[in-house]
């Protein structure tokens, strides 16, 4: 049923038995081991949905907040944001923080996705508009 439904997100936790509570003293109480097995695929299967909702933004612009951190990635200097529908962003290049903007999103790149300005053009278009 989760596979074919359009989760982008799953809340997975083994459940652990309160002593005290009604739910400890129920019979036939699942397997630590299959609890264990069970978590795993359902945080797999909710990794791949997340993977596959992040690409269907690929190509696309979406609205995105600017956080206070900065870094380098294997592109250059990135500024995290936040997507309007909060996915993680690296937005290439230096920007202020707590800045609304419009960017196209390029890539998905080790759980986040890669991106830039949607009004910022690269050298090449920028060249083809000048000449």
């Amino acid at each position: 049923m989760i596979e074919e439904l359009p989760f982008t997100y799953l809340h997975v936790f083994t459940y652990s038995a309160r002593p005290g509570t009604p739910a400890a003293a129920m019979a036939n109480q699942v397997p630590v081991h299959l609890a264990r097995e069970r978590n795993r695929v359902l945080r797999e299967l909710a990794a791949g949905k997340k993977l596959a909702f992040m690409r269907s933004f690929v190509g696309q612009p979406l609205d995105a907040i600017t956080l206070n951190v900065a870094g380098t990635h294997g592109t250059g200097e990135f500024t995290e944001a936040l997507t309007d529908n909060y996915l993680k962003l690296r937005l290439r290049g230096r920007h202020e923080p707590n800045q609304w903007l419009r960017a196209r999103i390029d890539d998905v790149v080790d759980g986040a996705l890669l991106g830039q300005e949607a009004n910022s053009q690269s050298g090449l278009q920028a060249a083809l508009l000048a000449g």
